[in-house]
């Protein structure tokens, strides 16, 4: 589940032998306890379930009170409210470890109508949260949520105090251009276009929505397959249901996967679909870390107006939100993103603008002017000591490169983007060699005619090109005729590299009609017109010659 995993994401981060977990037993424990070895995990003799009643709970609040006494750790963290909260009370009540708490969404709805309708309900979620110091939120709607239930309770300080703090995702892990072949193999898999969700297959999942919109697109004439991962109750219902649509030859359902395989079986896909809706009245998603590890891998995705899983896409950049209860709705959305490949393309394009503030590490050169360009960009930006022009040379590669080691050691990145192939394909090329981190290249048409002929005449540009290109992960060009090119020069290399061909986008809240011009006209004396606009160097190759007799033709 994704409490399951942002829970194994925090207890990863916890420096060696400084956490201790206790929990119940379940299926998958004793390689959960093997991939979280660095912690301290105290699993008790009973299945989690268990820990829901009187003796389960009792049997909990004493062993952690025991543990507590034995280690003294400093603070504890809740996974939820019930009923983890029930031992972490106890705990702060005998040994006095102060406790937070995580709130999902779900979880306060139920709290919220319990608190509604009954007076013993209302008293202990009051003792509960009560004794808590913080409480933290998985999304705005979260937040929002979790203010009514306590200020319902009265606890208005903590309700105001609510931290907000959005679910993330490990780019060692989740990324572009990891090799899909295996897993294509293991759940049979082909190349077509698949979308993907991953999920508990309950009703609020809205599976049955995506399964709808698929059958509705396919009877449409776009092509497109289905993978569901995941499993639950409701499986063989959606297997019948994809029959009764004639569309069980296009979907795999495929269970649950191991969590290693999932970064592969993200990439399988063109797209995500993520339409959960509210069900059961307190069933709905909180925020959706699914959504933000398909962005991650470079999927665009379809989110459901539900909730606080709108937070996770930026409507028309990196994803488009729909009804949940409109399977119209859903297959529009899926005919933009799949029949649409360009349109796709530059929502992709516009997720590589739009890193999470400070979670990008840029290296490069000085130039004029780049004192405003870094204040504009919420990333760490790292200049290294000389201008951009001198990073082509010997010794500022031998800089540039050893800057961008002593940066991976320190910020430890999952993955590389060079702007261009050369000079940043070999400060990145020895990264991968030196410290594995993946890498992919932004190739240009220009870039690549140049390659071309050097490889021919020169056997030392054909090596380093070769080791720059071969090692990696991924090639982007910025329309289809650079990706020919780029396959042309790969071919000429004997190298088998993905090529993705991905348009160049624009940020649309910039780039608009209606924006007033007066200020600009008055600036550089444009008079009402009509004019003509280029913008571009002035170089012989941009054709501004050829415009200007053009003009000279028309007056």
């Amino acid at each position: 589940t994704g409490i399951a995993r942002m829970m194994g994401e925090l207890t990863r981060r916890y420096p060696r032998g400084d956490l201790l977990v206790s929990t119940g037993q379940h299926r998958d424990a004793q390689d959960s306890d093997v991939r979280f070895s660095g912690a301290v995990i105290d699993r008790m003799p009973l299945p989690s379930k268990a820990l829901r009643n009187i003796a389960g709970l009792l049997f909990w609040s004493r062993r952690v009170a025991g543990l507590a006494r034995q280690h003294k750790p400093r603070f504890a963290w809740c996974d939820s409210i019930r009923p983890c909260t029930y031992p972490a009370k106890w705990m702060h009540e005998r040994v006095g470890t102060k406790y937070g708490v995580f709130v999902h969404g779900g979880d306060l709805l139920k709290e919220l109508h319990a608190i509604h309708h009954s007076r013993f309900a209302r008293k202990t979620a009051k003792a509960l949260l009560g004794s808590a110091v913080a409480v933290v939120a998985n999304s705005q709607w979260t937040r929002e949520q979790a203010q009514k239930v306590l200020r319902e309770l009265g606890l208005d300080p903590l309700a105001e105090s609510v931290r907000l703090v959005p679910l993330g995702t490990d780019p060692e892990q989740f990324r572009p251009g990891i090799d899909t072949r295996a897993v294509r193999t293991r759940y049979g898999v082909n190349g077509a276009a698949w979308v993907l969700t991953v999920a508990r297959l309950e009703p609020y999942k809205g599976v049955d929505m995506a399964l709808r919109a698929v059958a509705q697109c396919r009877n449409d004439g776009v092509d497109v397959n289905y993978l569901v991962v995941g499993s639950g109750k409701k499986r063989k219902e959606y297997q019948r249901l994809a029959e009764e649509l004639k569309i069980a030859a296009h979907v795999r359902f495929v269970g649950n996967v191991p969590e290693a395989e999932l970064p592969a079986v993200f990439n399988i896909a063109s797209a995500y679909v993520g339409v959960s809706r509210r069900a059961d009245g307190s069933r709905v998603e909180g925020f959706g870390v699914a959504l933000a590890e398909a962005s991650a891998c470079g999927l665009p995705v379809i989110a459901g107006q539900s909730g606080g899983l709108a937070e996770a896409v930026h409507d028309g950049e990196t994803g488009l939100v729909v009804n949940p209860d409109d399977p119209d709705a859903v297959a529009t959305a899926l005919k933009r993103l799949v029949g649409d490949q360009l349109f796709a393309r530059r929502l992709m394009g516009e997720i590589a603008l739009r890193y999470p503030r400070n979670t990008l590490v840029v290296s490069t050169g000085g130039y004029a002017g780049s004192a405003a360009s870094d204040a504009r960009v919420p990333q760490v930006i790292d200049r290294v000591g000389i201008r951009a022009t001198r990073l082509r040379t010997v010794q500022g590669l031998a800089l540039w490169t050893w800057r961008a080691s002593a940066l991976a050691k320190q910020r430890r990145p999952g993955f590389v983007w060079c702007a261009e192939l050369k000079p940043a394909g070999y400060p990145a090329r020895w990264l991968a060699t030196r410290h594995r981190v993946p890498y992919g290249l932004i190739v240009y048409g220009t870039e690549l005619l140049l390659i071309q002929e050097k490889i021919r005449r020169s056997r030392f540009k054909r090596g380093t090109a070769a080791s720059i290109i071969g090692n990696a992960a991924v090639v982007v060009a910025i329309s289809r005729w650079t990706a020919d090119l780029a396959l042309d020069v790969l071919a000429m290399l004997d190298l088998r590299v993905p090529v993705e061909s991905v348009p160049l986008g624009t940020t649309p809240a910039h780039f608009r009609p209606g924006v007033d011009t007066s200020a600009v006209r008055a600036k550089y004396g444009l008079n009402g017109g009509p004019w003509l606009l280029t913008v571009a160097r002035l170089e012989w190759h941009k054709g501004i010659d050829t415009t200007m007799r053009a003009l000279a033709a028309v007056r």
